[in-house]
Order: C-alpha cells, then sequence, then structure tokens
C-alpha cells in the first residue's frame, strides 16, 4: 500500500515542455510573478478557495517553464517519508525508493504540495531546508544531503476557507515563500475559460437569471458559469451579498445567536423587534438568518408597514446551517445580486440567458393569498405583466420558465407556452392533516429551433 501510494503522487512527470500548454487564462500578473520567482529560486505559496484555478496554473506554469510536474494532494495521513522516500523490501532484499520530493530534486523539477497544511507537521520540518538559501534535501536514512538545481521549485497552496482550525502554516515559514492570493476569477474570465475548456458555442455558456430569487434552491441546484439572482425583498438580497463577501465571518457572527439562551419566545420578539427597528445591514442580515431558522416554519412574512412578523416556532433545537452557508459563499462567487423587481431583472437578460421565474403564486382561493413575502404582495396584473415579458423574451432568443399554481387564470395567462402540469406537496399550513399535494405547472417561453 505505501508503494502504491508513492507511485500515485507521482503525476506529470514527463518534460512538459514537450506537451501543449494547458489551457489557462491569467486572473492579473500572476504568471509573471511565477516565472521571476522560479528565475530566482525563490518558493511560491498559493493561497486561494477550491476550483479557483490554482492546480491548472501550476500545471501551465510547468508546462510553460518546460518543467517536469510532481503533484501530491496532502492529507492527514501523508508523512515527511511519504515525500521524502523510505527503504521498501523487493525481491533482491531492501531498496531505497525515492519520494515525489526527492526526486523533484534530483530531477530539478517543479514540486506541487496541494493543500499542504492538511498533511502532518513533521513535513515542514522537511520543507525548511529547502525553503531557505541553502536549498537542500537531507536524507538521513541514506546519508545524503542533495543539492537543488537550479530548476528545482518547491509550490505549496492551500484553502483558507476549508482548512482546520487546528492547523495552519506557521509565520516562520510562510515567510519564507513568494505569495500569492487566488480568488474565484470573473464571470466574463469564467466564461471564456469555460468555452475554452469545453469548445461549447458562447451562446450556450452564458447565465441563468432568476427574478424571484427567495431560497436560492435553483441556483444551488444548477451548474451555470454565470449567475444573475435579484428579489424584491431587500432583507434577502442584503443577506446573500454579506454572505457572498465575508462568508466565514459572516458565518460565524450569525452562529452566535444559535445557542439555548435565543430559543424563547421572550428572547425571539425581542430580537424580532430589534430586526425591525435596526438600520445597520449587516446586523440586519445576521438577525434575519435567526429569525428564518427560529420563525414559525421557516416563513419570510412581512406586515403592511413593512415589519416583519413571522411569529416564534418553538424549535427544540433550531439547526444552524454553518456547512451549507459556506458553500453558498463560494458558489456565490459566480453570481451578481440586485435588489430589484422582476421588470428590471427581465430586461436585463441577453440573448442565449436562461430565465427561471419562482414569483409568488397567485392564490387557490379567496382565503389562501398568502404572497406577502415582501412588503407590497404580488397582484394579478404583475402575473400578466410577468407573462408578457417572457413572450417578448423569448423573440431577442432567451429562454424563460415560470413556476406557478395550475388554475384557470395561470393556463390562460401562460397560454403563449408550452405548458406542463405537475402535483407537489405543499407545506404551508396551520393544520397537519391538510398539508396534502397542490397541483402546479411549469410554463416554457421556448425560442424555435
Amino acid at each position: 500500500n505505501r508503494q502504491a501510494k508513492l507511485v500515485d503522487m507521482q503525476t506529470d512527470t514527463e518534460p512538459s515542455g514537450q506537451q501543449e500548454l494547458p489551457f489557462y487564462r491569467p486572473h492579473g500578473n500572476e504568471m509573471v510573478l511565477f516565472e521571476h520567482a522560479w528565475r530566482n529560486q525563490l518558493p511560491v505559496l498559493i493561497k486561494g478557495p477550491t476550483g479557483c484555478g490554482k492546480t491548472r496554473f501550476v500545471q501551465h506554469m510547468a508546462a510553460r517553464l518546460g518543467r517536469p510536474l510532481y503533484t501530491v494532494a496532502c492529507h492527514d495521513d501523508l508523512t515527511a517519508a511519504d515525500l521524502v522516500g523510505r527503504h521498501l523490501i523487493g525481491e533482491q532484499g531492501t531498496y531505497w525508493c525515492d519520494g515525489p520530493l526527492t526526486r523533484a530534486v534530483r530531477e530539478g523539477a517543479i514540486c506541487y504540495l496541494d493543500e499542504v497544511v492538511e498533511a502532518r507537521k513533521d513535513t515542514t520540518v522537511v520543507l525548511h531546508p529547502l525553503t531557505d538559501d541553502r536549498r537542500i534535501l537531507p536524507l538521513e536514512r541514506t546519508g545524503e544531503t542533495l543539492q537543488a538545481p537550479s530548476g528545482f521549485m518547491l509550490v505549496v497552496s492551500y484553502n483558507p476557507g476549508y482548512q482546520n482550525l487546528l492547523k495552519g502554516m506557521k509565520p516562520s515559514t510562510r515567510q519564507r515563500f513568494l505569495a500569492l492570493s487566488f480568488d474565484f476569477p470573473t464571470p466574463e474570465l469564467e466564461l471564456e475559460v469555460l468555452l475554452g475548456e469545453t469548445a461549447i458555442d458562447a451562446q450556450q455558456g452564458r447565465r441563468l437569471i432568476e427574478p424571484f430569487v427567495g431560497s436560492a434552491a435553483v441556483f444551488l441546484n444548477t451548474e451555470y458559469p454565470r449567475y444573475l439572482l435579484a428579489d424584491s425583498n431587500k432583507d434577502l438580497i442584503d443577506l446573500y451579498q454579506f454572505l457572498q463577501a465575508e462568508g466565514t465571518d459572516f458565518i460565524m457572527d450569525c452562529a452566535l445567536l444559535f445557542t439555548p439562551e435565543y430559543n424563547n419566545s421572550e428572547a425571539y420578539y425581542r430580537l424580532r423587534d430589534e430586526f425591525n427597528a435596526c438600520t445597520d445591514p449587516r446586523q440586519r442580515a445576521s438577525l434575519f438568518v435567526y429569525l428564518n431558522r427560529h420563525g414559525y416554519n421557516g416563513l419570510c412574512r412581512y406586515n403592511a408597514k413593512g415589519g416583519f412578523n413571522v411569529p416564534f416556532g418553538r424549535y427544540k433545537n433550531p439547526y444552524f446551517p454553518a456547512e451549507e452557508m459556506l458553500a453558498f459563499h463560494h458558489k456565490a462567487q459566480r453570481a451578481v445580486f440586485h435588489h430589484e423587481d422582476f421588470e428590471k431583472s427581465m430586461r436585463r437578460a441577453r440573448a442565449g440567458d436562461v430565465v427561471y421565474c419562482d414569483p409568488p403564486y397567485v392564490p387557490l382561493s379567496s382565503s389562501s393569498n398568502f404572497t406577502t413575502y415582501s412588503a407590497g404582495g404580488f397582484s394579478l396584473k404583475q402575473q400578466e405583466k410577468l407573462a408578457q415579458l417572457a413572450e417578448r423574451a423569448v423573440a431577442r432568443d432567451i429562454s424563460v420558465l415560470i413556476s406557478n399554481h395550475n388554475t384557470e387564470f395561470t393556463r390562460q395567462t401562460y397560454d403563449a407556452a408550452r405548458i406542463e402540469s405537475l402535483s407537489v406537496q405543499r407545506y404551508i399550513s396551520c393544520h397537519g392533516h391538510k398539508r396534502g399535494k397542490a397541483d402546479e405547472l411549469l410554463a416554457l417561453y421556448a425560442p424555435l429551433g
């Protein structure tokens, strides 16, 4: 198993100058800095979230510089011996097997340690003499001291958002590296990367637009290169924007309200009053998360004056969605959020975009008009206006999908679309035995061809 693990870690070991350059589009001057570091025999540390292009960047630069590349995916069980090598027993007796770091030093290659902080701490000791002016690798088991040739380069990376809070790279180690900070590419650059990698037509690589983003369920369960997400509920969009921008810091602040101290009716109504009176957008966004998880049925509802008025939910242990919020933060780097009405969002659409509309549903009866998720509600005239905008969008080569209750009104309103009927379980009811199935429809407005 040990031998197999060593082999698994050795990848891209052919001289990269003989290969086609892996596709990569720079974010800034990172290519110039990397080449400068290599020519001056400096180690490089790349910090950035998963999926931002760190590994592809290193692959591209190794090929560009014509150097072999050894890539090691670090993990909790990775030891210094896994990097340096060990004695193994074969048919001819005991023999020494170089690890990927040793091979890279011997060959003057680039050694890339991905997520280096996940490895055991003894690996840091091995790296120290390679990252200062000595550039040596002592092999205690063989008695050798390898001098790194001019072509050798050590590159390490880590994701600050996912690393274990008990782990981290010490300042004494970090200061030895030239540091590059990566982030997700801009939507325009990501589209260029997508087209370059897949060779799909540009019209297929556009974006998904949601004028009624709501819980963002469709956003989280689709894969588009870009998103435009909008809603008339300012509290919702403010929350998404703070989560997008701050990630872990904002999540940790929200978590402070998820304790037994705040899970009672007295605390809930006090915090609800605080929310309604609050003018600080960040504090209001944090309280909005609390109200959503502690309020009845997870509802979001406002009175005629715009005050949040959902009653206390009386849940034994409200769940705090830390992992889900962090996942949202990372995916939201592909999105642009707007607080605006659906008409403005629809006007932003361009040829090739896909628009999904999940408006407040048309009531099934006069007593079930439960659409006040933002102050002002949503009228039947607005429902008709949405359908008109969808028809106009088709003429501009934009696909629009609308969901709603399946009623005589909606079937007439969406008569220009292709309609599919379905039954879904509905859960908004004060009586559990009345939470049955409701008929809904999907209306698709699609360009011809």
